[in-house]
Parts: C-alpha cells; structure tokens; sequence
C-alpha cells in the first residue's frame, strides 16, 4: 500500500535507476530527464520535497513528529514511526483518504486522528479505541490528542472523547444552557475544553494541579488553552498567558514582553511556546535543553511566524512565507 506520508526507500533495482538518472542530467543525455524538475530525496529526518509542492494551511508536533496538513487535504509527517520510546508503530504513516476526500483537520501524538472532507473521523497509531459515534446532523471540527487519549470537537457545541480514561480525562463536564464548547487541548491524563462564555473546563488528573485553572480579571476572557505532559497554557483576551499545573522545569515562567507586544498562540508540550504579535516566538519551560528547543532559528527580513506547535523536545512553526521550519532534536 502506497505510503500517503512520507516516500519510503525503494527497492535496489530502483535506487539504481534513479542514479543513473540523475548521471544522465549530468551528463546532458537529451530527452531522458526532460519530466524530471527536481532532485527527491528520503530519509528518517527529512521530509518528501513534495511537501512544498502545496502551500501548508497548519502544521503540529506530536512527541517526536511533526506534520503538516496542506491546502490540498494531503498530511505529511515524520519522526521516529517504529521505536518505542519515541512512537507507537504507525503512528507517522498517516493512512491515505478514499478516493476524492482529503484531511481537514489532524492531530498526532501516540495516538492519531483527522477529520475527512466527508465528515467521517479516522484514527491510527497506538492502541486506537472505538470512534465516537457522530450524532444525526452533527459534524467533527477538530481533533486533539495525547499519548492516553482522544477529544473531537462537534458542531453541537459539545465534545467526544474516547481512550483509557483511567483518570476522568474522558469525561466531559456538562454544560449549562445556552454554553457551548469552542476550543479542545489533550494532555497527558487530562484534558481542557474552552467555553463560549470565555472560560475553562479541565477534567481528568490533578497530580500537578492542571485542573486548577487561574481565575481572570473582570472583562477578560480565555481565548485559546493548550495542554502540555503535566502542565496547561491558557491565552487571556488581552494577549496574557496563564500557566497552571507542574513547575518543575519552568514551564511557568512565561517571558515577558515589550511594551505593546503580545501573545497571540499558545502550544506545549514539555516545554512551551508562545506567538507574539510581532511574528516571533518564545520557548520557555524544559527538562532539557541541550537538545537546542530554545534555538528558534531567525526570521528572514519581511517574514513573521504565524503558527507553532510544540512536541516533546523539538518545535515546528509555519512563516508567513509558507516555509516550514523546525528546531531541536
């Protein structure tokens, strides 16, 4: 079956065809390189050059993967797919759509899920559990995971979940009347849910205290949550990050800012990362860090980056010039 995520090594005979291909271009043999405009390579930490062939409309890092979903539907990731500590068998080879639908939304950790262009919600990687079944009328708009389990977030307003639940990270709090849910983070054990009043739901383990969430301000909001291994990150409405949960590596010391800079994206993982209004990033909070993760490479002049994604010692953003780029281990 046809990889949808990354090229695989071919077979000898192949390899050998392509070298002397790429000796013919060399050499200047006419006609026999005339459909061949650039040189593909494969390997355990590089990306397809097909990847850029599309713009990317979003791009994630999940433990040690990253991916990213292009304007055509198609997702590419990479990361140690087969060994055990750094991901579950499968869990890179992002299973191809049927014919003629195309992913809208993924998320990858341990465990993997996306939403497809007819609406249905697939899964893969480790020990996937039963799907949610989707209610008449109902449609998924986005998926999050972690290592322990799933969350799909519908068009009702409400949440699905399904994994281990060992801790309660499966069971969503009721809503009252006229709230829904807007926005969904998965941690490990526990998960946090936005409200459309502005607020914060977080269910599951409190080892560290990540359902502890810090109260704000009259006239401030939540407007985004991210949840890291043990800890959670909540974007304020006036572009102030709160932080809860374990402290032991620093992921609450959240940088300051200059005056009228603010965070305007939020992601964690073991450590964290914030977007600022000015197109550049920070990182704070690792167990680590010799693996470079604070290393964000600088931006060329006229860019800006304008999403994040952080995984367990690497990071992943998108410029606004379409490029990828990733830093750390």
């Amino acid at each position: 079956m046809q990889n949808h995520a990354i090229h695989r090594p071919r077979a000898p005979l192949a390899r050998v065809a392509a070298v002397l291909l790429l000796l013919a271009a060399v050499a200047g043999v006419p006609g026999l390189v005339a459909a061949q405009s650039s040189i593909r390579g494969w390997g355990r930490n590089y990306f397809d050059t097909a990847v850029s062939q599309v713009p990317a409309v979003r791009v994630g890092a999940g433990l040690m993967m990253t991916w990213v979903l292009r304007a055509d539907g198609r997702v590419f990731a990479r990361g140690f797919d087969d060994i055990a500590y750094g991901g579950a068998p499968g869990s890179a080879r992002v299973p191809p759509p049927p014919p003629g639908a195309s992913y809208v939304d993924v998320a990858m950790h341990v465990r993997c899920a996306g939403i497809l262009s007819t609406g249905e919600l697939v899964q893969w990687g480790d020990a996937p559990q039963p799907l949610p079944v989707r209610p008449p009328g109902v449609d998924w708009l986005r998926v999050a995971v972690s290592g322990t389990h799933s969350l799909a977030l519908r068009s009702d307003g409400g949440i699905s979940a399904w994994g281990i639940n060992l801790r309660g990270e499966c069971d969503v709090p009721p809503l009252a009347s006229g709230l829904s849910y807007v926005g969904i983070a998965a941690g490990a054990w526990f998960s946090l849910a936005l409200v459309s009043d502005g607020s914060v739901r977080a269910f599951g383990d409190n080892t560290y205290g990540q359902r502890n969430v810090p109260l704000l301000p009259a006239g401030v909001t939540y407007v985004a949550v991210a949840a890291g291994a043990r800890h959670a990150l909540g974007l304020r409405s006036d572009g102030v990050i709160e932080h809860w949960g374990d402290t032991s590596f620093g992921q609450n010391a959240v940088p300051a800012l200059p005056p009228g800079v603010t965070y305007t994206a939020i992601s964690a993982e073991w450590h964290s990362l914030g977007l600022r209004s000015d197109g550049r990033i920070e990182v704070w909070g690792t167990y680590n860090p010799i693996y470079g993760q604070y290393t964000v490479p600088p931006l060329p002049p006229g860019t800006r980056y304008v999403q994040i994604g952080a995984g367990e010692i690497h990071s992943v953003a998108l410029r606004s010039d379409g490029e990828v780029v990733t830093w750390g281990d």
